[in-house]
């Protein structure tokens, strides 16, 4: 069994040792669809890959019992509704924004200083996960917190940040010195900056140990994302929370200033 299937048995189960004896054959193709979503949020694009070829693969083997029988067999529903809750993106409240943002601003450290920021992008500029891992110093314009954003697809837009994500982004910045390189940088153990950027997964693991210490349930990159778009729809209905404009390029841009 592959090393991507324990993980996704663990994921399931909570048992990667689970991966040898799932029913892997009754899962559906909605199944898939939140499988595939889970892999992307998760997991590096070379293991995503191996991971759906090895899903394929395992899909097209009949489930047999020990005397050859094939059986038809299916996940509990238990597992099912686990699976299904595990699609698309949760809802935070704005309660547990709050707490979440809390739990790294009371953090004095560099750290503290480091991940305030990167949730703040996340949840007040809209960032994706490989969007924040992607930033450069360069993409951050001091004169108007005006962050520049490119898209896998050639587009890009820019995003003016507004308080309190600036004043996040600012005092990161104050820490991280002015070095080109990753604007979102690694810190060694001691908590000293490193000169290079966070991994995908990193920014997972810094999610997942602040929304634990701010009491909230595991929040993912999609779920910052999923709110922060919440926001953008009901600002551009109750003006002047938000405004559209096009910057000196041409370029999709906009402001989102907080609520109340």
């Amino acid at each position: 069994m592959s090393a991507e299937l324990e993980v996704l048995a663990e994921f399931l189960t909570g048992n990667r040792l689970a991966a040898v004896s799932l029913p892997w054959q009754a899962l559906r193709n909605e199944d898939m669809r939140v499988l595939r979503d889970w892999a992307g949020a998760t997991l590096p694009y070379a293991a995503q890959r191996r991971l759906m070829r090895d899903l394929r693969r395992v899909l097209r083997q009949p489930l047999e019992a020990e005397d050859g029988t094939v059986l038809r067999s299916e996940l509990s529903p238990s597992l099912l509704r686990a699976l299904r809750r595990a699609h698309g993106p949760s809802q935070v409240g704005s309660r547990e924004a709050r707490l979440l943002l809390e739990a790294c601003e009371t953090d004095e450290s560099t750290e503290g200083a480091r991940d305030a920021a990167v949730v703040a992008l996340l949840l007040q500029a809209g960032l994706r996960r490989r969007e924040l891992t992607d930033l450069q110093r360069g993409d951050y314009v001091d004169e108007d917190a005006r962050i520049k954003i490119a898209s896998p697809r050639g587009l890009a837009r820019s995003v003016v940040l507004e308080s309190p994500a600036r004043a996040a982004v600012e005092r990161w910045l104050r820490l991280r010195g002015s070095w080109a390189g990753p604007l979102i940088a690694a810190l060694n153990p001691r908590g000293e900056v490193q000169l290079r950027g966070l991994t995908p997964s990193a920014v997972n693991r810094i999610l997942e140990r602040r929304a634990a210490a701010a009491g909230c349930a595991a929040v993912t990159p999609r779920d910052l994302r999923a709110r922060f778009l919440r926001d953008l729809q009901a600002a551009s209905r109750e003006r002047p929370r938000c405004r559209y404009y096009q910057d000196e390029n041409g370029q999709p841009a906009w402001v989102l200033a907080p609520a109340g």
